[in-house]
């Protein structure tokens, strides 16, 4: 049965191999007469392959083109975030520089206005029912002073 198998196999090969060189000689004859009747066939083929080689040349060209131009971009983008991220700790770092130079020209005014103070002591009236004398401490400000702080927290 085996041998039946095989001898069949080989058979269907020799056929086919058969089919296929009948096919060949027959895209052969095929072309030949194409050439016959038109010796421009030739030409034209030369032209369409000169053709499609200039539109691979153009779209390797456009590829690589595009490739660098996303480098490009890549590279923008990382330099545009560093930028901002160092912006951002510029502007941090100059409003805690202005906050602390206001602290200290709030405390440079305080200790300048301290002095010119005037410390008024008041005790409580006498109705008090716990007879513990209690002074309040007011403190006043002199009426007329400009300071420059007023000027720069407004």
């Amino acid at each position: 049965m085996e041998c039946v198998s095989k001898t069949i196999f080989t058979e269907v090969l020799q056929v086919l191999l058969s089919l296929i060189f009948l096919l060949q000689a027959l895209i052969k004859l095929i072309t030949r007469k194409l050439e016959r009747r038109c010796p421009c066939h030739r030409h034209f083929e030369e032209e369409l392959e000169k053709e499609r080689n200039a539109s691979a040349i153009a779209v390797e060209q456009a590829m690589a083109m595009i490739s660098r131009l996303q480098k490009e971009k890549a590279s923008l983008e990382m330099d545009a975030r560093l930028f901002r991220r160092t912006a951002e700790q510029r502007q941090l770092y100059d409003l805690q520089t202005i906050n602390f130079l206001k602290e200290v020209v709030l405390k440079l005014e305080m200790e300048r206005y301290a002095p010119q103070r005037q410390i008024a002591f008041t005790f409580p009236s006498t109705q008090v029912e716990d007879h513990i004398l209690m002074p309040k401490v007011l403190l006043q400000q002199p009426e007329t002073h400009h300071c420059l702080s007023a000027r720069l927290f407004e």
